[in-house]
């Protein structure tokens, strides 16, 4: 591994970066901290196999958040450790780096350990160990991944909790909407083109308890 200070236009971030979405408003106080005292933390990098000329030089391994951060603090450049490695070690360096982040959703979460599990090849007992969790932990996680999209969505949204997410991927995707729809006190609606009332979920109110 070799520290050097990179010009931002020579990065890049990784195609398959397993970050979630990073917005400007999420980045306001890292923003302020470089602006302040610069980036006090490398990032991980590697060298693009045959970068084209004038173009990016090397992919984003781990710092992604920085790096969109410096750029939006006005630096031109950004302390990296330049280290060679494959496609699966890159891909391992960026899942073990997101999971150990104190603010992961559990979804992101899932989603990590689904993509060691099928792009690396590990079973449950290897993630836990490579992410230093108990091998319940990351089947519980697991099973998140069976979540239809309504309950993904819902549970990013905390209209559900971490609880009733567990129990509903559980069951065969085809009744986890009327498993979902059972969470929520229900509301009427007019159907108009049926001219009746109909019930509904009511998301707008606090779910039941998960019991």
């Amino acid at each position: 591994t070799e520290l050097r200070m990179i010009p931002l236009t020579e990065l890049i971030p990784s195609p398959n970066n397993t970050r979630g979405q990073i917005t400007e408003s999420s980045l306001t106080g890292l923003v302020a901290s470089i602006r302040k005292c610069g980036v006090l933390q490398a990032i991980l990098v590697r060298e693009i196999a045959a970068p084209k000329a004038g173009k990016a030089k090397y992919h984003i391994v781990a710092g992604e958040r920085r790096f969109r951060a410096a750029k939006l603090a006005g630096l031109k450049e950004i302390p990296a450790q330049v280290k060679s490695m494959t496609d699966e070690e890159a891909l391992g360096d960026q899942l073990v780096e997101n999971l150990q982040r104190e603010d992961v959703h559990p979804l992101d979460e899932a989603d990590g350990f689904l993509r060691m599990k099928e792009e690396m090849k590990l079973g449950v007992r290897d993630i836990a160990e490579r992410v230093a969790k108990d091998a319940r932990y990351v089947a519980r996680r697991l099973a998140l991944t069976n979540l239809i999209e309504e309950a993904r969505d819902d549970l990013r949204e905390e209209r559900i909790t971490l609880a009733h997410a567990l129990e509903i991927c559980r069951l065969a995707p085809e009744i986890q909407a009327e498993a979902l729809a059972a969470c929520f006190e229900t509301t009427s609606v007019l159907n108009r083109s049926a001219n009746r009332y109909e019930y509904v979920p009511d998301k707008t109110r606090p779910a039941r308890h998960v019991r």
